[in-house]
């Protein structure tokens, strides 16, 4: 199986059954690195390894529960060949505290270059997800087989002192952000990268791990919004390497990108840059 929309839609709404049948009362547990796992999580990443991790077909998985125990000869492998890159649930604190600020994403690559992504969000019932050049938004609704293929437009959004920017905890508790804009934090990457989508918010300013970025990265870059690195004011790009994430298998940072970075229209980046602090 390599990117067929339709298949995407049916594994997606599929995880998501499962994470809204454990919603009102998940079993969850802290990992060693601080983060909250549930007993979702773990069942929809063994849905997707079940389809995704075919090695023997040259179909890799890389998802956040289970990367820990890939071999760096399998991680090597996933970067030259066709490598799904999946979180069962971002945004697992607020899945946990029955709050619907979380999602499922899944991301494609090719020789480590991200080419196509979706992402739901089952508590909305909204699905995006890219296909070709475009993006589109799905409204689920149960029992039904076919869906509606709506065609999201490209981002027209110019800079507004009123629009709503989402920022990570991370940025919330050690930077600054000092323009007028309202801001956003709800423990969550999916949403907003979706949410850009939809124009709803006018920025995201993030430092995420590969997972959760993978599955709309792609999507923004089809609807002309980019990434900016807040450090370097470069452009971050859907190539996943050495200058857009930590990959070296010794660094306890392994898979999250290497600077904060601002995603919106260029326009957007290069006022929202200047605002912001960084220790």
């Amino acid at each position: 199986m390599m990117w067929n929309k339709n298949e995407i839609i049916d594994i997606l709404i599929e995880a998501g059954n499962i994470a809204l049948y454990y919603y009102d009362n998940p079993s969850s547990r802290v990992k060693t690195d601080g983060s909250i796992v549930t007993n979702a999580d773990c069942e929809i990443e063994s849905l997707f390894a079940s389809v995704f991790d075919k090695p023997e077909s040259g179909r890799f998985l890389i998802g956040e529960e289970t990367v820990e125990s890939k071999s760096n000869d399998y991680i090597q492998n996933s970067f030259n060949g066709k490598m799904f890159i999946v979180d069962p649930i971002d945004g697992t604190v607020s899945y946990a505290n029955h709050l619907p600020n979380w999602g499922i994403s899944i991301g494609y690559s090719e020789n480590s270059d991200l080419i196509q992504g979706a992402v739901y969000l089952p508590v909305t019932r909204e699905l995006f997800i890219s296909g070709g050049n475009d993006v589109f938004l799905i409204n689920v609704r149960p029992n039904v087989q076919s869906h509606e293929f709506i065609k999201l437009n490209k981002f027209t959004r110019k800079y507004s002192p009123t629009g709503l920017i989402a920022i990570t905890q991370d940025m919330s508790k050690k930077g600054r952000f000092h323009a007028e804009n309202p801001v956003h934090t709800i423990c969550c990457a999916v949403m907003p990268l979706a949410y850009l989508l939809m124009n709803r918010y006018l920025a995201y300013i993030a430092n995420l791990k590969l997972w959760d970025l993978a599955g709309g990265l792609p999507m923004l870059k089809k609807l002309n919004i980019i990434g900016k690195s807040v450090g370097s004011g470069e452009v971050f790009s859907t190539a996943i390497n050495s200058n857009n994430y930590i990959l070296d298998s010794c660094n306890s940072q392994r898979w999250k990108i290497c600077d904060h970075v601002i995603f919106a229209s260029p326009n957007i980046c290069d006022e929202i840059i200047q605002h912001i602090e960084l220790p």
